[in-house]
């Protein structure tokens, strides 16, 4: 659960924690941040084979370097590996300066297809860098999402079938995806603008259980 600074969210994106480089537990904004070094977040194997190219991979990420003795000097890399983490290629690399250095929670997406093959053995990771002058560095990931376009057969139904048993629409998806949406977690995020759960959110999901199954 992520503590309020200039350089640290006051809260999660969605529900009540999210992934923070370091909890500030006092002693000025620099209390708890990144030092003389680095801290990496990765991700568990995803299994994306058997998927060609309809995969996208998101996730929402707060990022600051623009406080303390020596501001906009370190970035925040974003990379993706195919082979269980023995080699990386890098995704994207915030900073070291921009619009997108000082807080706030900007949104990423990617074909994952563009940078590795899909296989079993896919694994991402977001490193946050004290390298130089010491400075303030914190950053958060949340919403971290797999989507992937299935296509449908005669037994299949719409994004709206999220119970068991697949194929049909009752009662237990429209229950599994109320608690989706009480949870405040991201797979109930069904409508622009992405990022925040709210009534058009309910509605495009309650469009989507209304049409039912082919």
């Amino acid at each position: 659960r992520p503590v309020g600074t200039a350089a640290q969210p006051g809260a999660a994106l969605f529900g009540e924690f999210c992934y923070v480089t370091g909890q500030h537990t006092g002693g000025g904004v620099g209390g708890n941040d990144v030092d003389g070094g680095r801290t990496t977040l990765t991700t568990p194997v995803l299994d994306l084979s058997g998927y060609d190219d309809g995969v996208t991979i998101s996730y929402w990420r707060w990022y600051s370097n623009s406080a303390g003795a020596a501001p906009f000097a370190d970035v925040f890399r974003v990379d993706i590996s195919g082979d269980n983490g023995q080699t990386w290629t890098n995704v994207e690399t915030v900073g070291p300066t921009g619009d997108q250095v000082s807080g706030g929670w900007f949104q990423h997406a990617f074909n994952p297809a563009d940078f590795v093959n899909l296989g079993g053995q896919i694994r991402m990771r977001f490193v946050a860098d004290d390298a130089g002058a010491g400075s303030v560095v914190e950053a958060a990931i949340d919403g971290f999402r797999v989507e992937t376009l299935l296509c449908e057969d005669a037994t299949g139904c719409s994004v709206a079938d999220l119970a068991e048993p697949q194929g049909t629409l009752n009662f237990f998806d429209l229950a599994a995806y109320l608690d989706l949406y009480a949870s405040q977690d991201a797979g109930a995020d069904f409508a622009a603008p992405f990022g925040e759960l709210n009534f058009f959110d309910l509605a495009a999901y309650l469009a989507a259980y209304n049409a039912g199954c082919p």
